[in-house]
């Protein structure tokens, strides 16, 4: 089919770079032809086999033609398709034929050669800011891989927790951090982007920030209901949920209350989730919706390498043994022989990401890279790394605040 379109998809367009307004007058024509026969074919019975080729040429050869250079930069009818449709019923009424003669139909007078020019819809979206900014050609099934990113993000909890607690511009630090896990993982669904993201850092400037106030909007916008309900605001800053001291019946720990742990009595004590409950610490009650379970503890979390989304002091909530997949989490681990630049201890919270490689039949850690959040530190990156170099004692649930319990 393309070698019989191409030799006049170049006649039509030698014909547009010498005489442009007639080469958009045979577009016309072209298409008040493919409009009339395609209305008029399912209504009378034709036999010319001709005219059928011709339609089905034109069909075609339409697609392929250079735009004009004022048209419209969307031509959604090439570029989307319908997929899924809902049915649904809104109303329900009579339609009856009323009494008499009908006006007859008039038959066409007109076949469409004129060009309607539509009021231009502003569309808000981040193909049409990255296309103007760089030159690019995405498209909208690209658009959908970037909405795809933001609703993964928003997923998180630690990103919704620095939504409700942060400004705009500390929200994307933390944004920042996550992103670039989020594109790895999709690194085959979509290469092109993936690579001029990871090596473009104008590029990737422009979508970090594009993206990051995108899931900043939608996660305020669906936290302002409930925490309303939780607790007052101050400010631009929504209130954390309250903890409290309490002297908990044995049947009540880990069901209404959990223990508030030192930090780094957490990081040896829950190696062994079930060791805590004969550990003798305080218990506190908490204002939150997480369900409590054995394995889970406050701790006070002391440092700023994990600000904002962590700030220096608060109140965390873990939860022991992680579960799952480690990767782009918030964890508490024990180190060996490796020590926190920052604190000089051998416990650390920091994000755990880490690159595998393959020997044989197994799988084992090339390198561990404990990130923080904040970009004034470095990140402790442990190479060939055994099992016991490390250990994840718990992960992140929840940033409680700052205010000691009451």
């Amino acid at each position: 089919m393309n070698a019989a379109l191409d030799p006049a998809v170049s006649r039509f367009a030698a014909l547009q770079a010498e005489k442009e307004e007639e080469a958009e007058l045979w577009r016309r024509n072209v298409q008040s032809f493919r409009n009339l026969y395609g209305f008029l074919s399912q209504v009378i019975p034709y036999q010319d086999s001709d005219l059928e080729r011709r339609y089905v040429f034109l069909r075609h050869l339409a697609a392929k033609l250079p735009r004009r250079s004022s048209d419209p930069a969307y031509q959604f009818d090439d570029e989307v398709r319908l997929e899924y449709y809902r049915l649904q019923k809104i109303s329900e009424g009579s339609i009856s034929l009323g009494d008499g003669d009908a006006r007859p139909l008039d038959g066409p007078t007109e076949v469409g050669s004129g060009q309607v020019h539509s009021e231009s819809v502003p569309l808000s979206q981040l193909i049409d800011l990255i296309n103007e900014r760089f030159g690019t050609d995405f498209n909208q099934a690209d658009q959908l891989f970037f909405d795809q990113i933001v609703e993964a993000a928003m997923a998180d909890d630690g990103l919704r927790q620095a939504a409700a607690v942060n400004p705009g511009d500390k929200f994307e630090l933390v944004f920042k951090n996550l992103l670039e896990t989020l594109f790895v993982e999709r690194m085959d669904q979509n290469e092109e982007i993936f690579v001029r993201f990871m090596n473009d850092p104008k590029f990737q400037t422009v979508v970090t920030s594009w993206m990051a106030s995108e899931a900043y909007k939608r996660l305020r916008a669906g936290s302002t209901g409930a925490a309303s309900d939780r607790a007052p605001v101050s400010g631009e800053h929504t209130l954390p949920p309250a903890i409290r001291l309490v002297e908990p019946t044995a049947e009540e720990r880990f069901v209404t209350c959990v223990p508030l742990v030192p930090l780094k009595a957490a990081a040896s004590a829950f190696s062994d989730p079930q060791h805590v409950e004969d550990g003798g610490w305080e218990w506190v009650a908490l204002d939150i919706q997480h369900r409590l379970r054995p394995g889970v503890f406050v701790a006070q979390v002391v440092g700023k390498s994990m600000e904002p989304a962590i700030p220096d002091g608060s109140y965390c909530l873990f939860a022991a043994p992680v579960t799952g997949t480690r990767r782009g989490k918030i964890v508490l681990i024990q180190l060996r022989d490796a020590t926190d630049p920052e604190t000089g201890e051998r416990y650390t919270i920091k994000r755990y990401e880490s690159e595998k490689t393959r020997d044989g039949d197994s799988w084992y850690h090339a390198s561990v890279t404990l990130k923080p959040i904040n970009p004034d530190f470095e990140p402790i990156v442990l190479t060939g790394t055994d099992e016991g170099e490390l250990q994840v004692i718990a992960e992140l649930v929840e940033v409680l605040g700052g205010a000691p319990p009451r």
